[in-house]
């Protein structure tokens, strides 16, 4: 997850931001794949493709519509709102189009954008040394899984953590923390 420190206390902080605004009852962040499905029920999910068969189905279909809410919660974000438009190609648009991705929601609104790629062993070398600038076929190109980024900037990162370890279970799956002592490889269990 390529979440840098000063980001991650933006986070905390913009969670507890939206939890003093909101004196609502806490609801468990849902995935698009099980938007409509009780609370209490499961979410569905295809480790696969990263969204249930509907939902990629949509995707596939009107990608323009996960790109807009994903851009949202970009726009939302403290890490993320002063990327230019240029870098959602290359950070959005592929996992969209690779159906590599899960968007959450909460109250049909979304809140959580988790995308992730199977790179190469040589690619794998690069996100480990900082560049995470990946081409469009960099996305597929290879059998090691890595989670790219993960977007909450409205809280709910607990819920799609543990959604995600639904998703993935069984599989190797990593992702970058960063801490105050700098960058280390995590492995998502």
């Amino acid at each position: 997850m390529m979440v840098s420190t000063e980001r991650a206390a933006s986070l905390v902080k913009s969670e507890n931001k939206v939890k003093k605004r909101t004196k609502k009852k806490k609801t468990s962040a849902k995935s698009v794949a099980s938007e409509g499905v009780p609370e209490s029920a499961p979410l569905e999910d295809d480790p696969v493709k990263g969204v249930s068969d509907t939902e990629a189905e949509a995707a596939a279909k009107n990608p323009s519509a996960m790109l807009g809410s994903a851009v949202w919660l970009m726009l939302s974000s403290p890490g993320h709102k002063h990327l230019f438009v240029t870098d959602f190609e290359w950070l959005v648009v592929p996992p969209i189009l690779a159906k590599q991705f899960r968007l959450y929601r909460r109250d049909n609104v979304p809140i959580g954008f988790v995308s992730w790629a199977r790179v190469s062993e040589e690619v794998e070398m690069r996100i480990i040394n900082g560049s995470v600038k990946l081409a469009p076929k960099e996305w597929t190109g290879g059998d090691r899984l890595w989670i790219i980024d993960v977007l909450a900037p409205f809280g709910g990162v607990e819920d799609i953590m543990a959604d995600l370890n639904k998703v993935f279970e069984g599989q190797t799956v990593k992702y970058i923390q960063a801490d105050e002592n700098g960058r280390r490889v995590e492995v998502l269990k």
